[in-house]
């Protein structure tokens, strides 16, 4: 229940999630690539194989221009005419008009979904184009007419479409879940974190004005992290980041730290209501919760009360002395013991300790009663075992007052409870019969002393 476990429970959702996010939009855009270069270079490698090179030349460059967005070419090549030996620098030659400039040096990776096609592999790279753009190709050859196709299109525009796609889902998601928890989208503009999602309109409402989206500048301090503060509302959060490479985004995963409190808190009661039901005797286990009224600091039980039916009518904690355990575990955050009246006004022994990260307060008590009773039973059976296995005439007894509170005005034997066993049975009257003598009278009385006779 500790932060560092929470947060680290946090961190690998968003990483899961992010993990799952990345990968799907390269992989579905590099076989959509290679499937569709295969599909095209089909076509029209039937029809350049049947005569009609031009109409296939002019297909592409029509497609270039007019069918095809910004950011998608088909290219058709081919190894330059009348070259004997094939080698992985033979020169290659464009058929179709290019739709971007070239740069006036030739990135040496540029042309390989080409050169790979022309060489009769089909499949995808990601990688600069010739223009020196990244992109993502797809490639296939073209076998009858001895042609490679390449079917690209520049990163950015996959990017842009793919993330527009991820927060229309992340949107929905937001709204269907009725809590502080947002899932979120950004990327990185010149140092500042853009929103690509929708902010959630109920969690909106709660800024105070404009909403200051720089708050989320922190999930943009590297590749992957966590963060507990301010948000954009300005409330305090326990969020998570994971940066997406392939998409050159962040996803962000928060909650209201709030409700991660309130959270932990439900479950700490029920797992320690069901732990107390179980203790022997007058062991009582039970968590409170500081709670702020009106500025002034209290405490809550989160768990149940193992003993409440027997505060009465006024009701448990009625003593003012009652709650000082819990009050000190979950106000003060100390971890220590007392002795004084419980929440039923019983004499009880309580240690208790807190856990900070949810101002939170664990007591364990039990009765100062069965406590002395422990005791008192350990000291009778030592008492009585030494008795039993002595080899001389030395003899320990106990015993206690009837009445404990007239323990000073004992008269005799009679108002005597003798706890250890006689190794030998007295004789006629019994032990010390209505005597008001003996060292036991004495003991209890409060004086000390030898008595021989």
């Amino acid at each position: 229940l500790d932060s560092a476990t929470t947060t680290a429970s946090f961190l690998s959702a968003v990483q899961s999630s992010g993990t799952i996010v990345d990968t799907l939009f390269l992989q579905s855009n590099q076989l959509t690539m290679a499937h569709t270069a295969g599909t095209l270079a089909t076509m029209l490698d039937h029809l350049w194989a049947s005569g009609l090179n031009g109409t296939v030349l002019d297909v592409v460059n029509y497609m270039n221009d007019f069918a095809m967005g910004e950011g998608w070419e088909i290219v058709l090549g081919r190894f330059v005419p009348n070259t004997i030996n094939i080698t992985n620098t033979t020169p290659m030659q464009f058929l179709s008009t290019l739709k971007y400039p070239k740069p006036a040096v030739a990135n040496p990776l540029a042309g390989i979904p080409l050169r790979r096609a022309l060489n009769g592999i089909s499949g995808y790279v990601l990688g600069p184009d010739y223009a020196s753009i990244q992109v993502i190709a797809g490639h296939h050859p073209l076998p009858q007419s001895k042609l490679g196709l390449v079917y690209k299109c520049q990163l950015t525009v996959l990017q842009k479409n793919f993330l527009a796609q991820i927060s229309s889902a992340i949107n929905t998601w937001n709204v269907v879940v009725s809590s502080s928890l947002e899932m979120m989208l950004l990327t990185n503009v010149n140092g500042a974190a853009q929103v690509l999602t929708n902010l959630d309109p109920l969690l909106v409402a709660q800024c105070s004005g404009a909403c200051d989206l720089s708050a989320m500048n922190f999930a943009l301090r590297g590749s992957q992290g966590t963060y507990t503060g301010p948000d954009y509302r300005g409330v305090t959060v326990l969020a998570a980041y994971t940066y997406l490479p392939n998409l050159n985004a962040t996803l962000v995963l928060k909650v209201d730290l709030s409700q991660v409190q309130a959270t932990l808190l439900e479950r700490i009661g029920t797992a320690v209501s069901a732990t107390n039901m179980k203790l022997p005797g007058t062991k009582d286990l039970f968590v409170s919760h500081k709670v702020v009224t009106n500025g002034t600091a209290g405490i809550k039980f989160v768990s149940n009360l193992k003993f409440a039916s027997q505060c009465g009518a006024s009701g448990c904690g009625s003593n003012p002395n009652a709650a000082v355990a819990a009050r000190r575990s979950a106000i003060n955050c100390e971890q220590g013991y007392i002795i004084q009246q419980d929440y039923r006004n019983h004499a009880a022994f309580a240690g208790y300790a807190c856990i900070p990260e949810i101002e939170c307060g664990v007591v364990m008590k039990i009765d100062s009663e069965e406590v002395a009773q422990g005791c008192q039973d350990f000291c009778v059976e030592y008492a009585n075992d030494l008795n039993e296995n002595s080899t001389s005439s030395l003899q320990l007894e106990l015993g206690r007052p009837y009445n404990l509170s007239l323990a000073a005005s004992v008269q005799s034997y009679a108002d005597i409870q003798m706890l250890t066993t006689p190794r030998e049975p007295c004789a006629g009257g019994g032990c010390w019969p209505n005597s008001s003598t003996g060292p036991m009278v004495e003991a209890i009385r409060g004086a000390g002393g030898v008595v021989v006779g």
